[in-house]
C-alpha cells in the first residue's frame, strides 16, 4: 500500500444518535472503524462506515513525478481491503480537523 496516500475522506451519514457523545466524537469513531477495518483487512468492518453512492479519490505520483487523482469505486477499495496481504495497512491521521454541516461531515487534512 506504499502508493496509496489517503488524501481526502468525506463521510455523509444520517441517522446518527448523539446522546452521550459530541457530533465530533461520533464521527472521529466513524474515521477509527475505518482505519481499524484497514489494519485487520475486514473489508465488511469498513464498509459499514460508508454509504452506497461514494467516490474514492486518491493522489498517487505518475512514473515522471508529478501528482494524480485517481478515482475509483468504494467496491473496489472493499476487495482490496479484504483480500490477504502481507502488510498491514495501517494508516494514521496525524493532524486533521472535523468539520461538520448538518449530516455532512469532513476532515481536513493539514499534514499530508
Amino acid at each position: 500500500m506504499n502508493s496509496f496516500k489517503l488524501t481526502l475522506l468525506v463521510f455523509l451519514f444520517t441517522g446518527f444518535n448523539c446522546f452521550a457523545q459530541s457530533e465530533a466524537a461520533v464521527v472521529k469513531a466513524v474515521i477509527d472503524q475505518m482505519f481499524d477495518g484497514m489494519r485487520k483487512g475486514d473489508s465488511a468492518l469498513v464498509h459499514k462506515v460508508f454509504i452506497d453512492e461514494v467516490k474514492m479519490e486518491t493522489i498517487v505520483t505518475s512514473a515522471n513525478g508529478e501528482g494524480q487523482l485517481r478515482t475509483s469505486s468504494l467496491s473496489s477499495f472493499l476487495q482490496a481491503v479484504g483480500t490477504p496481504h502481507d502488510e498491514v495497512w495501517d494508516e494514521r491521521l496525524l493532524d486533521y480537523q472535523i468539520t461538520i454541516e448538518g449530516a455532512m461531515a469532513g476532515i481536513s487534512l493539514d499534514s499530508l
